[in-house]
């Protein structure tokens, strides 16, 4: 392989790339990104199969220049000179279309596609640009009729500003122009020489100047749009980054809280089935312990303090099941202490008894029964 066709290879890899939106890096561009880089300003506008459409504008530039220096003494001559470089120019535009704007993207991947079974070099870029994800854009074509069977002026619009604002379009345009100035340029010359059209020469320079103001408003139109697209595309980017990035941030802080807030209820819950499973309050038989002075027996956890004072809400339902049950076990001890307080039971000594045991042992002594 020459350097030649290593080369072109390249250039035609790289403006793939480009299509498919990527490649600015040498990560996804490994083999074109030098290239890219050193060399990329001379063929970027073109499309893969024109990379050296360069040439064709330069040879175009000397030759209009070669004309106004060797038939400079001949202006007629001169004029017809430029206008058959400019019309081979405008045909060749017209033939080829040499530039790839960013809405016929996903035409020269097509194109690519369709070359791949004709063209070696579009075979080897398919198997480089295998593992390149594609844009993802899917091309819609607006239907120019509403349902009422009318014509929908703004998909006439799009379709009009997508026409216009192509670059092979603007290239036509400018090239039409230069075609018309230099016909009207002999044709004015024509006139200058002869007598048989007195009022041609106004209307020559009419048509001149229309043509040529009408050329500088289209460019300057098409350039300040591209200038606000770009720049809206810019600022639509950054703003949809900014917002992702907050909802990011809300999402995130969000989660973070319902994940403390589940995390704590279930800590509280797993507390409350610590508490109701504990031994302390099971039996030895694994009943529930009674409560004094409760008739029944229930299990009374008791609630940490601190867990329950933490709430600035109503606590969950099985901390709630804990608190009531811990309530009622109190009430009861509560009622019970005051009943106990109110009729005391003395409790005897045991000197006392003891003496009760004597006497009445000393008094049932029978000598009788003694004797016997």
């Amino acid at each position: 392989m020459s350097f030649t066709t290593a080369g072109r290879e390249l250039c035609v890899l790289d403006q793939l790339l480009r299509a498919k939106g990527t490649g600015n890096d040498r990560l996804s561009n490994p083999l074109a990104f030098d290239i890219r880089t050193g060399l990329g300003r001379q063929y970027f506008q073109f499309k893969p199969d024109f990379f050296m459409w360069i040439i064709a504008i330069i040879l175009r530039k000397f030759f209009i220049a070669i004309t106004a220096v060797v038939f400079s003494k001949n202006s007629s001559f001169q004029m017809a000179a430029c206008l058959m470089i400019m019309f081979l120019a405008y045909s060749a535009q017209m033939m080829f279309r040499p530039y790839m704007s960013p809405g016929e993207f996903d035409i020269v991947i097509k194109q690519h596609e369709e070359s791949v079974y004709t063209s070696a070099i579009h075979a080897r870029c398919k198997m480089q640009l295998s593992h390149v994800e594609s844009r993802g854009r899917k091309k819609t074509r607006r239907n120019l009729m509403n349902f009422e069977g009318k014509i929908d002026q703004s998909a006439v619009l799009g379709v009009l500003t997508g026409w216009l604002f192509n670059y092979n379009t603007i290239e036509q345009v400018m090239l039409f122009a230069a075609v018309i100035v230099c016909l009207m340029g002999i044709m004015y010359q024509a006139n200058a020489t002869s007598t048989f059209y007195p009022g041609a020469l106004d209307g020559v320079t009419g048509v001149v100047m229309i043509t040529i103001i009408g050329a500088i408003l289209y460019y300057v139109t098409v350039l300040v749009t591209e200038m606000v697209i770009l720049y809206n595309e810019d600022s639509s980017k950054a703003r949809l980054l900014k917002k992702s990035m907050s909802s990011k941030e809300k999402k995130d802080k969000s989660s973070r809280l319902t994940v403390s807030g589940d995390s704590q209820q279930s800590a509280l819950i797993d507390v409350a089935s610590d508490l109701t499973m504990n031994p302390l309050f099971l039996n030895e038989g694994g009943k529930a312990g009674s409560t004094p002075g409760s008739p029944t027996a229930s299990p009374t956890p008791t609630v940490p303090v601190d867990v329950v004072m933490s709430y600035a809400k109503p606590p969950p339902q099985e901390l709630w099941t804990i608190i009531q049950g811990e309530f009622a076990a109190m009430s009861n001890q509560l009622a019970a202490a005051r009943k106990e307080s109110q009729i005391p039971t003395p409790t005897p000594s045991l000197e006392k008894n003891d003496d009760d045991i004597k006497n009445k042992k000393k008094n049932q002594f029978s000598p009788l029964l003694a004797n016997a």
